[in-house]
């Protein structure tokens, strides 16, 4: 079960939502460990008032524990959480997440590169009514930065539309999208969206200028 610990952290250091930094809970679903473990640790993320993720459809082996089903099916799913990969998820499951008000988030470039894990879910998780968001998951295996993951979900798209034309106009996006994706949509699956993620009066912002005809953008 997670680490009785996080109530000392959220009592003493990271006590409110609006801070600079805020708290967040990595939840082991049943992908990784039991329901009844998986239970227990979102009994205590919403305790103590946090948002939390988990990681799902991660790999053929996923399809079996169907770990987004057993949460609904236990009344387990809710706006506060979001999810990580979705690779292997079916389309029901994905439904089943934005009906929920969960949101999804694609770490594209270890989904595309790391053997096994299944093509990025950001086209299907589109067709599914959501808005996903992007993340990186490990830099041991990825680059840091939004770039390298906006370029990898647009890679994994143009070859999911080689492959099926018709497939691949319904799940499309554009680079506005991608841009999206990796910014307010970002804010939004860890409820930020009002206080960052877009140049909005009022919110904050670390602003990086990038020249928009340098070669390399092209």
């Amino acid at each position: 079960r997670h680490p009785e610990d996080i109530r000392r952290i959220r009592r003493d250091v990271l006590t409110t939502n609006d801070a600079l930094v805020t708290l967040s809970m990595m939840v082991r679903g049943p992908e990784l460990t039991s329901l009844e473990v998986a239970k227990s640790d979102l009994a205590l993320m919403r305790e103590l008032g946090l948002r939390g993720c988990i990681h799902v459809g991660c790999g053929e082996s996923s399809r079996q524990s169907a770990a987004v089903t057993q949460l609904l099916q236990q009344g387990l799913l809710g706006p506060d959480l979001t999810f990580i990969h979705c690779c292997m998820c079916t389309d029901e499951e994905l439904r089943a997440i934005g009906d929920s008000g969960g949101t999804v988030s694609i770490p594209a470039a270890i989904d595309a590169n790391m053997p096994g894990l299944g093509m990025p879910a950001t086209g299907r998780a589109l067709k599914a009514g959501m808005r996903p968001s992007l993340s990186i998951d490990a830099e041991v295996s990825s680059a840091g930065d939004m770039f390298s993951v906006m370029r990898a979900a647009m890679t994994a798209q143009q070859m999911e539309a080689a492959r099926d034309p018709a497939e691949g106009e319904m799940a499309g996006f554009t680079a506005r999208d991608l841009l999206a994706f990796a910014t307010i949509e970002g804010a939004r699956a860890f409820g930020l969206g009002e206080s960052t993620g877009s140049l909005t009066p009022g919110k904050q912002a670390d602003l990086i200028m990038i020249c928009a005809d340098d070669l390399n953008l092209a």
